[in-house]
């Protein structure tokens, strides 16, 4: 996810250091990685992966033919594999 310096002012907040969410409703993901980087140390090495949900369907098995959350899945096994060495 790319971190747009334009939408850090969408973290302003009157009452607290800043906002866990976005002042606006544009920019959700992007102002929720600005608001990640908030927390995460300097010298870390991260990644913000902003992914859409699952929906219902009558298709079952790894490879149905849906919104199945396969992202997060090849996310997984692409850890897991990197992992083995």
């Amino acid at each position: 996810m790319l971190l747009v310096n334009a939408y850090e002012s969408y973290l302003a907040s009157d009452y607290a250091d800043f906002n866990n969410t976005g002042s606006k409703a544009e920019a959700g993901s992007i102002v929720a990685a600005l608001f990640l980087r908030r927390s995460i140390p300097k010298s870390s090495k991260w990644l913000h992966v902003d992914m859409a949900g699952m929906m219902t369907s009558q298709e079952t098995g790894y490879y149905a033919k849906s919104a199945t959350g396969f992202g997060v899945r090849l996310l997984a096994d692409f850890t897991e594999h990197v992992s083995k060495d």
